[in-house]
């Protein structure tokens, strides 16, 4: 085996590996000095010196750390029941959809224009010009500037309705509006209506059929211009109440569903759409078993596709806000441990991820009659952890944050909520995730390979080098692709390095990426 005291022909100036001086190593395993303490089975980088040393991150390790965000008051008064979302690629465009007055609750929706932190109104129109409750919205990310919008009217009775809101400049234009079905009573929550980023146009709604089946039932809505075409409700679960519905970016058709059956008991679904048919696959009950304002929202980043995380309030520990990681393989899915974000009771919950940063995102959620909390959160694999919490609004009623990755190539996120200071007041929230400041000692260029046992400072360490086998690995999936984490550990997503270390042949072993 090569020694440590031959490194010159393994190294360029640089420091990084020298692939020709290296090919009689590659696939081997060579020693090497260790510097510092390397625990078994884990990734080493080589340094200048020759030496090896586990991979570390320094600095700040709090990755979704966030600015206070400005408030403004949307056009309208006595506002309440917002719904926010952003403008499809390229706009500096939010369309946020209301209530107002309070006391009829007809149905508004306005254009607001963010410049940095700040936003100027459009002129706001009417959707709706009976009494609504709570809206849906949602934009196409392939159709620039069209969303839907889905609401519960009173005239002639209580139903569903759905309609094309489409944005030009600040101008919003009304579709003509298509009933779910006017002699039934629908009623809708939070995080019921989703679109799908693989197929223009569509979009699936969930709803609960209290004057028909009395089920949990989804149903696909296919947009074409201001048109709407309805396919046919399919079950979720048979009476209780509903959760959430998500597509997953990185399979076509594929989603996500949460949702309460007649025992209070939460499940999630794994559900596919071909057309305008919706398929439920596999069902997973959540243990603890009742949840309520949940939202799920898939990671944005291909490294990390099939990932998923929870935020609901669980109503089997006091109703404390609490988040899990879910993933996605195929046609099955684990999900993981709870960990509580705010011990005090929960309201809704919002999942913003930050499109421009791997492993970010923030958790906006109600604490009522409290102040709501801006809550940034980190993920390691299938692990999520949760910075300082923030006040993000006075005491006020929750509804979503969102992300607008356009804007000036900065991670920009927006809130709605309904303020209680001085009345129903609708106010939106802008403010910018902070850039993470921590730095890994990894890079492609010098991840060496993984121990063969633990070792301390000082000693000769044997190394599996790139392009070999690493034999003392536990829980892995075979076939499956693993990367370096913060800790040097393995995992099955990419952490802030995004070093890919190689694919797993069995639960103990792993063939390492070569050279």
């Amino acid at each position: 085996m090569s020694k440590a005291r031959n490194l010159a022909t393994l190294l360029t100036t640089d420091g990084s590996v020298k692939p020709t001086k290296y090919a009689d190593s590659v696939g081997g395993q060579s020693d090497f000095v260790a510097s510092g303490t390397l625990p078994n089975g884990t990734a080493v980088v080589l340094k200048s010196d020759g030496t090896i040393e586990t991979v570390a991150v320094s600095g700040s390790s709090d990755i979704a750390r966030h600015n206070a965000a400005t408030e403004y008051q949307i056009p309208s008064t006595n506002s309440h029941g917002l719904e926010l979302r952003i403008a499809p690629a390229g706009l500096n465009k939010i369309i946020v959809t209301y209530q107002t007055p309070a006391s009829s609750a007809t149905g508004r929706a306005v254009v607001g224009t963010i410049s940095g932190t700040v936003i100027t109104w459009g002129t706001s129109v009417e959707f709706a010009s009976s009494q609504i409750g709570m809206t849906l919205l949602r934009g196409d990310p392939s159709v620039e500037g069209s969303f839907l919008v889905c609401y519960s009217a009173s005239t002639p009775t209580v139903y569903a309705m759905a309609k094309v809101l489409t944005v030009t400049g600040t101008s919003i234009s009304v579709g003509t509006g298509v009933a779910f079905n006017s002699a039934t009573t629908y009623t809708f929550v939070r995080n019921q209506l989703t679109v799908d980023p693989n197929t223009a146009g569509r979009f699936m709604v969930a709803f609960r059929d209290y004057g028909g089946s009395g089920n949990n039932e989804a149903q696909i809505m296919q947009v074409s211009g201001s048109s709407i075409t309805m396919g046919s409700p399919a079950t979720m679960n048979p009476g209780g109440n509903i959760g959430c519905i998500e597509f997953n970016p990185h399979v076509a058709g594929q989603f996500m569903s949460a949702s309460k059956n007649s025992s209070n008991h939460t499940y999630l679904k794994i559900g596919s759409v071909s057309g305008n048919s919706i398929t439920f696959g596999s069902t997973l009950l959540l243990t603890p078993n009742s949840a309520d304002y949940i939202d799920i929202k898939f990671d944005p980043h291909a490294a990390n596709a099939g990932r998923f995380v929870m935020a609901y309030k669980d109503q089997n520990n006091s109703s404390y806000g609490t988040g899990r990681v879910g993933q996605i393989t195929g046609s099955s899915y684990t999900i993981g441990t709870p960990v509580v974000y705010l011990s005090a009771s929960n309201h809704a919950a919002s999942i913003v991820f930050n499109h421009l940063t791997a492993n970010s995102l923030l958790i906006r959620t109600g604490s009522w009659p409290n102040a709501d909390k801006l809550i940034p959160a980190g993920l390691n694999g299938t692990v999520i952890s949760y910075g300082t919490t923030i006040d993000a609004n006075d005491n006020g009623s929750s509804n979503n944050v969102a992300h607008h990755p356009q804007l000036n190539n900065l991670a920009t996120y927006v809130y709605a909520y309904s303020s209680n200071s001085g009345g129903s007041i609708g106010k939106v929230g802008v403010g910018n995730f902070a850039y993470d400041t921590s730095t890994s000692n990894i890079t492609a260029s010098n991840f060496l390979g993984v121990t063969t046992a633990a070792y301390t400072d000082g000693q000769t360490a044997t190394i599996t080098l790139q392009g070999g086998t690493s034999k003392n690995q536990s829980g892995l999936t075979p076939s499956a692709i693993y990367y370096v984490q913060s800790d040097a550990t393995l995992g099955t997503s990419a952490a802030e390095t995004s070093v890919e270390v190689g694919k797993a042949l069995s639960s103990t072993s792993i063939l390492l990426k070569g050279i």
